[in-house]
């Protein structure tokens, strides 16, 4: 039997004390939600906290992190990433500072073996004001459109 993974891997940048603090923050009540506890800042990212508590849990990795001379936030997991709690948190962070930088993210959909069908992935693209994705199953759809044409 096989097993299928979610892979993604991406920084955010940190600029400065208050956003390390918004992130921990978030982290924080994140947690606290996944635990099913009401979360008072839950206004700064309705979207993320509700779907925290559909999926009952806080599914990617978040770290701050130094990279050189400056901080960042790094996302990722190497299972079962979460494109959507990554983007909504992502969104929620750019959207609460007002913030112009777009920060964007492909991710791998694998299988532990050469199952056909069973690979895949996609990209996302987020800013302050709002986020979308695509998989690689709609390109292809899209190309085989555009070759039938």
């Amino acid at each position: 039997m096989s097993n299928n993974y979610t892979q993604s891997s991406f920084l955010v940048p940190l600029k400065n004390k208050d956003e390390i603090i918004w992130v921990q923050d978030m982290l924080a009540a994140m947690a606290e939600c996944a635990r099913g506890n009401d979360v008072c800042i839950e206004s700064w990212a309705p979207a993320l906290f509700d779907h925290i508590r559909n999926c009952g849990c806080v599914t990617n990795s978040y770290e701050i992190q130094r990279e050189g001379d400056k901080q960042v936030l790094w996302v990722c997991h190497d299972e079962t990433f979460d494109v959507v709690e990554a983007a909504e948190f992502v969104h929620a962070f750019l959207s609460h500072y007002d913030l112009v930088e777009t920060v964007e993210f492909e991710w791998a959909e694998t299988c532990s073996q050469p199952c056909v069908g069973e690979f895949a992935g996609g990209a996302c693209v987020v800013t302050a004001k709002g986020w979308d994705s695509d998989s690689t199953r709609t390109l292809l759809k899209g190309l085989r459109k555009k070759l039938e044409d």
